[in-house]
């Protein structure tokens, strides 16, 4: 059996941006991990490739209480709080409700496409 691209074209850069995009989300989806650090006491925003990574682990030194904010998107993570300091991290949406994950400690979190909901208790 064949495979056929989509496009009648020599190299995956020259189809539509669409395409490629689609199939980067496609497999972020299912096989990605991302190692964000967070230390400070900023907010931190994900972009919509980092919010569609199925493990999330947070690292760094938190200096103050600190929201994760991931993309409005219907998912589910797991997450991994995986700093140090004795603040808070919580993971929302910009507009929605969040989750805070314990120091050291994973979850399993969903979006439901406003709010953050947890699924699992901290383990």
């Amino acid at each position: 059996m064949n495979f056929f691209p989509p496009f009648p074209s020599s190299t995956v850069k020259d189809w539509p941006f669409g395409v490629i995009d689609w199939f980067r989300q496609l497999r972020n989806s299912f096989t990605s991990l991302l190692t964000k650090p967070v230390g400070g006491s900023a907010n931190v925003n994900l972009t919509d490739d980092e919010s569609r990574s199925k493990i999330i682990e947070f690292t760094g030194v938190l200096t103050g209480n600190i929201n994760v904010i991931i993309a409005t998107i219907t998912q589910s993570w797991i997450i991994k709080n995986g700093t140090t300091g004795a603040f808070t991290l919580t993971v929302k949406t910009s507009g929605g409700t969040g989750i805070v994950v314990a120091t050291g400690k994973r979850a399993i979190l969903y979006c439901d496409g406003t709010n953050v909901v947890r699924v699992t208790a901290d383990t």
